[in-house]
């Protein structure tokens, strides 16, 4: 049986994997589809760029399935200290994430970008692109960050209609 990642275009036959091994993320039952152009999960259509939803939204879906919702004009720290982010209780678990890690935000644009805090010892990837601490990237709808190497997390940029 085809399984696919749900937060990169990882496509495997091979049943003894069970994870990515881009971004750790458990793989999905799929099926392939010519008009898809490729492996689609059970019970869904093709995956499509920028969910339409009536306002401008950015959501962080972690890989196993909390999710953090950023407005426009606003920011959200993310890292396991609770003095500092309001998501630690969600992000305690992961012990290979800084306490202060990275902070992501939207503009009122739309635009979506990541800060990764000056000082932090874990790797932060954009796809397959190494974040350097202190520098500001933008996020593209649909890319995958990988904070610390281990927890994955979906970029999706929702726009209005």
């Amino acid at each position: 049986m085809t399984r696919r990642c749900e937060y990169c275009p990882y496509v495997t036959e091979d049943d003894a994997e069970t994870a990515c091994p881009h971004d750790y993320a458990p793989l999905v039952p799929s099926v392939v589809t010519a008009e898809a152009g490729g492996a689609v999960p059970i019970g869904t259509g093709p995956p499509g760029p920028g969910t339409r939803t009536g306002r401008t939204l950015l959501r962080l879906t972690f890989g196993d399935g909390d999710v953090v919702e950023v407005e426009p004009g606003t920011d959200v720290r993310l890292g396991r200290d609770p003095a500092w982010s309001p998501h630690a209780d969600l992000l305690a678990p992961y012990g290979h994430m800084s306490r202060r890690h990275a902070t992501v935000g939207l503009r009122e644009s739309g635009t979506a970008w990541i800060l990764v805090e000056p000082g932090t010892r874990n790797d932060t990837y954009a796809g397959d692109d190494l974040v350097e601490p202190g520098r500001r990237v933008a996020l593209a709808d649909g890319c995958v960050l990988r904070l610390s190497r281990r927890v994955p997390v979906r970029v999706t940029i929702e726009l209005p209609r």
